[in-house]
């Protein structure tokens, strides 16, 4: 099975124990860091995830992981998880919900001398985002971006 493949079953799986609740799931995602695999479900709610509310998600969910149908993945952790404040937007969904808010734009090669940029969040398309930094609109390709997360200024 391919991490599209198992992020899109595993929150398949997960939405039915969600759905009367005020909790919501922001993402779903199977990738290798450092050489473990780990298979993360962010949740979301207004006023924000308790450990209570992750646990009890990932006792409901993790029998249902034992099942045939994962058999054949390499070894992972588990891991129920807050999307937390700086969350990753990847999902129009995602950039939806969060315009008019101040981003992060990481790029994979620095552009104008810089790594990254932080700005409103205007609009985003399938292709582009668009920030105001500083009162001046700019636009970014989604394929020359890192990652995009929701910015906290500490």
């Amino acid at each position: 099975m391919q991490a599209k493949d198992v992020e899109k079953r595993v929150r398949d799986l997960t939405e039915p124990f969600v759905k009367d609740t005020d909790i919501h799931i922001w993402d779903v995602e199977f990738c290798k860091e450092g050489g473990v695999y780990q298979l993360t479900i962010y949740i979301d709610k207004e006023g924000g995830i308790s450990i209570d509310d992750c646990e009890n998600l990932s006792r409901k969910i993790d029998p249902l992981l034992d099942g045939r149908e994962f058999n054949d993945l390499p070894s992972y952790t588990f891991c129920v998880s807050s999307a937390g404040l700086d969350r990753k937007l990847t999902k129009p969904e995602h950039f939806i919900q969060c315009i008019g808010q101040d981003v992060e734009l990481k790029f994979y090669k620095a552009m104008d001398g810089m790594k990254s940029v932080v700005g409103r969040l205007i609009e985003a398309t399938d292709d582009d985002v668009k920030i105001n930094v500083d009162g001046e609109e700019k636009s970014y390709k989604k394929e020359m971006l890192a990652t995009v997360r929701l910015y906290i200024e500490i």
